[in-house]
């Protein structure tokens, strides 16, 4: 449910007191779904992921509070069809709030500064037309002037991974919160973060994620090429991960698949959740601060949190006991009647618009498999039907066919661009997830991962290397 200011939670026992016209958590809460309403933006050119994510963190409840009159500067009208933008040359494209953002935040010759109260312009050009931490700091400070913006960088291991995701959590939980923006295929790209589920004490720290909802601003930009009869951004950059997709937190133990270094020193082969398949330790690029050494890279509000959460001394962390394995692999038809139990017994996700009012599609299950599944293996595709049938898919759940859970789920509802999909781009957005084909928009190149040892990774990643586009 969600209140009216569109922060909506869900508990499994009693949990909220409503304070200052916002619902805040009590401690007895044991499980705990924060949603904040922000509107979904599309970015304008094939580079805007920054300031398209930025716009995101402004449409939201808090913000707009806080800021009267910035509700009509974010509607205001841009060119959806816009194949490209500013240049490194300072090429004027139409107005707009997101090219207003991203022109503020890359010093360029636009007339926009005094919007922001003429605070000192950002200006990097060294890092190219992509958009760092720094400047998603310096930008949205100057915007919402109420606001305490960070951009934080965490080591990257799996431990680092926690604990900027527990990061994550606390902004998402304050008093007044504000969605964060997240740097994801190694910094390839930008995306917005407004959802949470977790178990546990949010207020000891003593609580697990069970997964993260996250909005990604290119999916809006390549739908609308590709509806215009420009496939390019689609070929290129594939459809994103959604207007609004669940991404599951923790692992699954997977004999032979790559070794892990978990928060406890202990290594173990494991299967990462979806939601570290795209959160993972941005490049090294001497042109940011931030970006000097490879770590993941967070921008959020801290009104209430102080700062990045150190798991009280690296005593806690918050990645869930692994699922339990199925005896054996699901079949399709086990994985339609395993997402319908899953999705009614989900409290994040059983009450989406896209999820609800229509049926799972139980002749086209689709087993996806990447490069690093064992064979056999991987997630159960199983669309969610509109009235429409198969040309209006308005959702999905992609089920772990080792342990019969929810890895990733998709959604759409009234206020995004498009209500439905047809079940071929449905298979298509999954299928380039799958295979690595994802948005590479963020300058400058991703850097490969690091080995710590033969057979050793950092980190382990289901996805691999996404393919980059031309900017």
């Amino acid at each position: 449910m969600k209140n009216a200011l569109g922060v909506g939670r869900v508990v499994g026992s009693i949990g909220f007191t409503l304070v200052s016209g916002l619902w805040v958590q009590l401690a007895s809460a044991q499980l705990t779904n924060t949603i904040i309403a922000n509107r979904y933006h599309s970015q304008v050119t094939s580079y805007f992921c920054g300031a398209a994510s930025m716009e995101m963190q402004l449409d939201s409840p808090t913000v707009l509070a806080a800021n009267p009159g910035l509700a009509a500067t974010l509607n205001t009208a841009v060119n959806a069809n816009l194949v490209d933008g500013p240049t490194s040359a300072g090429l004027i494209p139409p107005s707009g709030s997101q090219t207003s953002i991203y022109s503020y935040v890359h010093g360029g010759a636009f007339p926009t500064r005094s919007a922001y109260g003429g605070v000192s312009v950002y200006n990097n050009p060294a890092f190219g037309l992509g958009t760092d931490g720094d400047a998603l700091q310096v930008g949205m400070n100057a915007i919402d002037t109420t606001g305490i913006y960070n951009t934080q960088g965490f080591a990257p291991t799996l431990t680092g991974g926690d604990l900027a995701s527990r990061t994550l959590v606390d902004a998402l939980n304050a008093a007044q919160p504000v969605p964060a923006t997240v740097s994801v295929e190694n910094g390839a790209h930008w995306i917005d973060v407004h959802g949470v589920s977790t178990s546990g004490n949010l207020a000891t720290g003593n609580y697990v994620i069970n997964g993260f909802i996250v909005r990604d601003p290119w999916t809006g930009y390549a739908i609308s090429q590709y509806n215009a009869g420009n496939a390019g951004p689609a070929l290129a950059g594939g459809f994103g991960l959604g207007f609004n997709t669940y991404l599951r937190y923790g692992y699954d133990i997977i004999p032979g698949a790559a070794l892990t270094q978990l928060p406890n020193g202990a290594t173990a082969a494991v299967r990462l959740g979806a939601w570290f398949n795209y959160f993972s330790p941005s490049s090294a690029a001497a042109a940011s601060p931030l970006f000097n050494s490879r770590k993941y890279i967070i921008e959020t509000d801290p009104r209430g949190p102080t700062g990045p959460d150190t798991g009280d001394g690296g005593t806690e962390n918050s990645l869930p006991a692994p699922p339990t394995d199925l005896s054996s692999e699901l079949n399709a038809s086990q994985a339609d009647g395993d997402a319908i139990s899953d999705l009614a017994a989900n409290t994040l996700l059983d009450s989406e618009p896209g999820l609800e009012g229509g049926s799972f599609d139980s002749s086209d299950e689709m087993l996806m498999s990447d490069s690093s599944d064992p064979s056999g293996e991987g997630d159960w595709l199983v669309p969610y039907d509109g009235s429409g049938g198969t040309d209006d898919v308005t959702g999905a759940l992609m089920i772990d066919a080792d342990t019969g859970v929810i890895d990733e789920a998709t959604w759409f509802d009234s206020s995004d661009p498009v209500s439905s999909v047809t079940l071929n781009e449905m298979d298509m957005m999954f299928e380039d997830q799958e295979n690595g084909l994802l948005p590479d928009d963020n300058l400058p190149e991703p850097a490969a991962l690091a080995i710590l040892a033969p057979g050793l990774v950092l980190l382990a990643m289901r996805r691999r290397g996404a393919v980059r586009m031309a900017a």
